[in-house]
């Protein structure tokens, strides 16, 4: 499947994008009082285990930051530095009195942690280590750069249809198709890199994020059932030539 919608997909299903049929069917049906964080997916499809393992490719990069409280989910969402505290403390819901599926807002007051009294230690660990509260804003999802994600910007909706090969015009030329794909590659590892620079802290040069591209788009030639004489006319705009033998040489 194709990895940049399926971020996408769970950008919206964060977001609770309001005006979808889909993401309102995934949070009734597949989610429940659930959040991607802390959803079962053993007996899952295998469409769905996909997506939710997509999500942890965000989940490194997110900062939840606290507003008023409307919108993240108490115990299964991640606005705690400990992660979803259902996790961490299976059980608090019991100790506080506090339903699984409580909104944040309910252990807010005029801005502040108004959490229930409790002498339970782990009670006492959670809010000792509480976030700041920006009670005038609503519930935000930052990355920790502290710039709002937004899949408008290199990641758009533009992006991820080149992405999903579905800007590609079905009768478009040959030539025209390959350029298109020359342009997914090079986009598609460039959004790798990134990836691998904010998750991973691990880097390499634009030239070798360049060759990679160039040697993606050379194979996608090789392999493609072109005509002879289309497919040389191709491999030659792409540097690929045939060898004595008959083979496909990539200069």
């Amino acid at each position: 499947m194709n990895v940049a919608l399926m971020l996408k997909q769970v950008w919206r299903i964060i977001q609770e994008e309001p005006t979808s049929i889909w993401v309102a069917w995934v949070r009734r049906y597949r989610l429940r009082n659930q959040t991607l964080w802390t959803v079962n997916t053993v007996s899952a499809s295998w469409c769905w285990r996909k997506l939710v393992k997509a999500s942890l490719l965000l989940k490194e990069g997110l900062v939840y930051r606290v507003g008023d409280g409307l919108k993240f989910r108490l115990w299964t969402d991640l606005w705690h530095p400990r992660g979803p505290l259902i996790k961490q403390f299976p059980r608090g819901p019991t100790i506080t009195g506090l339903p699984v599926d409580s909104w944040l807002v309910t252990v807010i007051h005029q801005g502040q942690w108004c959490w229930p009294s409790a002498s339970d230690f782990d009670i006492q660990s959670i809010m000792a280590d509480l976030p700041a509260i920006y009670p005038l804003q609503p519930d935000q999802v930052l990355w920790k750069t502290g710039v709002v994600f937004d899949f408008d910007g290199l990641t758009g909706a533009g992006t991820l249809n080149i992405l999903g090969g579905s800007t590609l015009a079905r009768k478009a030329s040959t030539k025209c198709s390959f350029s298109r794909y020359a342009c997914f590659y090079n986009i598609y590892n460039i959004w790798r890199e990134r990836n691998s620079r904010i998750f991973q802290q691990s880097s390499v040069s634009a030239e070798v994020v360049a060759a990679r591209a160039v040697e993606e788009v050379r194979l996608r030639i090789i392999s493609a059932n072109l005509k002879t004489s289309l497919q040389s006319n191709v491999c030659l705009g792409f540097g690929i030539s045939r060898g004595p033998n008959g083979l496909f040489v990539m200069g």
